[in-house]
């Protein structure tokens, strides 16, 4: 009778046991099943970081795409500077066509427009049969006011024969001025075109680097681009 009591609070422990076994492999088969996926997720963040630089670093071919495009966007904007970018100002005593030619001439030698303006304002006051007598016995003609001296050489290099035709006194008058800029810069270049390049070169030997006339050829430039905004705005 003891033996069969013992038997069964064996078999109820054992029992128990059992439960207690089962029940702590769910718990672990859980535990486990839940830690599983975090190396999935671990990796999915990491790679999530690793491609942020990789794809932070593509931008970087752009810049070879760009370079093959930029000499067509330059040509581009060069022809359409030539050819829309100008703007007529009526206020000037200088016809359409002339303002024009000379915008264009001055897109081709890279030089500044309105002080090339400035500058034709001053030779001449914007007359094309403009003359000025010098004391060495030459003439200055046109409207950018070209010395009689660089007839040979515009005539045989450039074809130039007629110091007051309009269109080959402005083509020689920006051509000489765009040489002299490639060679001194802009502002000794207005110097030289004033008193030669040997005189400019003279000058700057002494520390004389400006004078008045240049001085007022920058205002009047000034005021040239205040006119041509101003036009601008009114179209």
């Amino acid at each position: 009778m003891i033996l069969k009591k013992w038997t069964k609070i064996a078999a109820v422990r054992y029992a128990m046991l059992a439960i207690v076994f089962i029940a702590a492999a769910f718990m672990v088969a859980a535990t486990n099943n839940s830690k599983t996926p975090q190396p999935d997720l671990q990796v999915t963040v990491l790679s999530a970081v690793t491609e942020q630089p990789q794809q932070q670093t593509r931008p970087e071919a752009r810049p070879a795409a760009t370079a093959n495009t930029m000499p067509k966007t330059e040509a581009a904007t060069e022809t359409t500077a030539t050819k829309s970018d100008f703007v007529y100002m009526p206020q000037l005593e200088l016809s359409e066509e002339l303002q024009r030619y000379t915008y264009e001439k001055c897109m081709e030698e890279k030089i500044d427009y309105t002080l090339v303006l400035a500058l034709m304002w001053r030779e001449s006051r914007f007359k094309v049969d403009a003359v000025g007598y010098n004391r060495n016995g030459t003439k200055d003609n046109g409207l950018m006011q070209i010395n009689d001296v660089n007839r040979a050489w515009l005539a045989r290099d450039h074809g130039i024969n007629d110091l007051l035709d309009p269109h080959q006194n402005i083509a020689a008058g920006t051509g000489i001025l765009g040489q002299l800029t490639d060679r001194h810069g802009m502002h000794n270049a207005l110097m030289a075109y004033q008193y030669g390049e040997s005189g400019m070169k003279r000058r700057l030997a002494q520390g004389i680097t400006t004078n008045k006339l240049i001085e007022a050829l920058y205002l009047k430039k000034a005021e040239l681009d205040e006119l041509l905004l101003i036009t601008k705005e009114v179209l």
